[in-house]
């Protein structure tokens, strides 16, 4: 007959896996690496050959600068509200030229942009490029998966 133990299995691994979420959470980003497919795709708009796919990914990129815009306006460490702040904006405007492009889209079956789109839209990246190292690797985390979800949300529902 076989003893059982009284103890709850867990993995062995258990405790490193906290350590390991504990340092993810609170360490500094440094990943802005994640913002190359996203300058491929503004390239590709540049010269006429943007896809669907691309535009989403764009419009992700800018959802992720706004609401990390939000998170640095609300965090509380003085500085961060008015730079949070700025950066809500040029999302904001971001949006209304990726909104005149999609209704572009519509009607002509391909993405154009105007000179003034180009440069909110590079603005755009630029200031994300600049705001991912003020967000720990947690925050851009949460930030992109909640742009992730809120796009597709929004896809969905076009579609």
């Amino acid at each position: 007959m076989r003893k059982q133990c009284k103890r709850k299995h867990r993995p062995a691994s258990f405790t490193r896996m906290k350590l390991v979420l504990g340092k993810c959470i609170n360490t500094p980003s440094n990943d802005t690496d994640i913002l190359d497919e996203p300058t491929r795709d503004l390239e590709a708009l540049m010269r006429g050959e943007l896809s669907t796919d691309g535009f989403l990914r764009l419009n992700e990129m800018n959802v992720t600068l706004c609401m990390a815009g939000e998170l640095l306006r609300t965090r509380g460490v003085e500085l961060t509200p008015l730079v949070g702040w700025q950066y809500k904006q040029e999302s904001e405007i971001a949006a209304a030229a990726y909104a005149k492009l999609a209704e572009r889209y519509s009607k002509r079956g391909r993405f154009v942009a105007t000179a003034d789109e180009l440069e909110a839209f590079r603005a755009s990246l630029n200031s994300l490029r600049q705001i991912i190292p003020a967000l720990t690797r947690g925050e851009l985390l949460t930030v992109l998966t909640a742009a992730a979800d809120l796009i597709e949300s929004t896809n969905g529902k076009a579609a």
